[in-house]
This record gives C-alpha cells, sequence and structure tokens, in this order.
C-alpha cells in the first residue's frame, strides 16, 4: 500500500507535471489532474504512463476540469472508488505571467518571475 494517495491538478505540464514525478518516486499514488485526458493532454497522458511503466511508479492520470464543479466531484469520487482514500491535494492550476503581466510587475518580483519563466 502507498504511503498517500495524491492528486495534482494542473498535471499535464508546468509545476503539476514536474511535482508528480518526485511525489510517485517517494512511493506515493499519485493521479495526474488534467483537463481532457482524451483530447489535448493526451500526449502528457501517454508520456506520464510511460514513464510510470518505466520506472513501476503508481502515477495515473485522472480527467479533472478545475472551472467545472462536476468534473471535479466525478474525478475524487474514481479517484477514492479506486484507491480508496485520498490523503493530499496539490493544486497547481495556471501558469506564470505573460510578458505583458511581466512588465507591471514590482522589480522584486520580475527577478525571480522571469528568471524562471
Amino acid at each position: 500500500m502507498s504511503k498517500y494517495v495524491v492528486v495534482i491538478t494542473g498535471a499535464s505540464s508546468g509545476s503539476g507535471a514536474l511535482s508528480a514525478t518526485p511525489i510517485s518516486k517517494a512511493g506515493h499514488t499519485v493521479y495526474a489532474g488534467m483537463r481532457e485526458v482524451g483530447g489535448q493532454d493526451a500526449k502528457a497522458v501517454k508520456e506520464a504512463e510511460k514513464f510510470a511503466r518505466e520506472e513501476a511508479l503508481d502515477l495515473r492520470a485522472v480527467e479533472m476540469d478545475i472551472l467545472s464543479q462536476d468534473s471535479v466531484d466525478a474525478a475524487i469520487a474514481k479517484i477514492v472508488d479506486e484507491a480508496g482514500r485520498l490523503n493530499v491535494v496539490i493544486h497547481t492550476p495556471g501558469t506564470w505571467p505573460s510578458v505583458r503581466q511581466r512588465r507591471i510587475l514590482p522589480n522584486s518580483l520580475r527577478s525571480s518571475t522571469t528568471s524562471t519563466c
């Protein structure tokens, strides 16, 4: 049995996708929440499945559009049905500020934001 059952929102790319790797490698069951597992996120699903298979990890994609309460409810129900519980939710939606937004950020934020984008 895994240590924790974790769901990560926005896991098709960015910090959500990057978070899934070390968490699953630590022995946790990770559900990678993605908006359209059969559509725009299909490539990310295949990559996650391949990685999980090669590394013998319990990393699974789950369809979850955080803009839809019905989608979130269905994803959580699926996770609890499959894993028996849900211990941790990591919410990583959205993206870093766009170039236009970066121009108006205060200098203290600009340096940290632009160096990581």
